[in-house]
C-alpha cells in the first residue's frame, strides 16, 4: 500500500516564525518564559539575533563626534519536526493473569518504559 506522506507534497508553504529569537535568552528572560508555538509544517524557519554588547564603549564625552558601529542582521535558522512513539503489544492472557501489584500489564506498560 503507498502512502503520501508530508515530504513527498509540492507546494507545501514555508513557515516562518514572525519573531526575532535572541540566543542569549538569560539576557531575555520573558522570551524564556513565552509559550511555544504552533506550527503547521514539518519544517520551519525562524530569526535569531543577539543583544548588542553594553560593555560602556558607547560613551561619548560631551561635544565629540558620534562614531558609526556595524549593524548586524538576524540570521535564519531552520528547524524540522519529529514525530516520537512507542509501540508494544501485550498478549490477552497476560493481561487477565493475576500478578502482585499490578492489575494489567497493558496498563503498566503504558507508564513505564521496560
Amino acid at each position: 500500500m503507498s502512502q503520501l506522506k508530508s515530504y513527498d507534497l509540492v507546494g507545501v508553504k514555508e513557515q516562518v516564525h514572525d519573531a526575532i529569537s535572541s540566543i542569549s535568552p538569560s539576557a531575555t528572560p520573558f522570551l524564556t518564559l513565552t509559550k511555544s508555538e504552533k506550527i503547521h509544517n514539518t519544517t520551519f524557519s525562524f530569526l535569531e539575533d543577539s543583544l548588542r554588547n553594553s560593555n560602556g564603549g558607547n560613551a561619548l564625552l560631551e561635544g565629540a563626534d558620534a562614531t558609526f558601529t556595524a549593524v548586524g542582521q538576524p540570521t535564519t535558522r531552520t528547524n524540522n519536526t519529529q514525530i516520537i512513539g512507542e509501540s508494544f503489544t501485550v498478549s490477552g492472557t497476560s493481561d487477565v493473569v493475576s500478578v502482585y501489584g499490578k492489575a494489567k500489564q497493558t496498563a503498566l506498560k503504558m507508564l513505564c518504559a521496560a
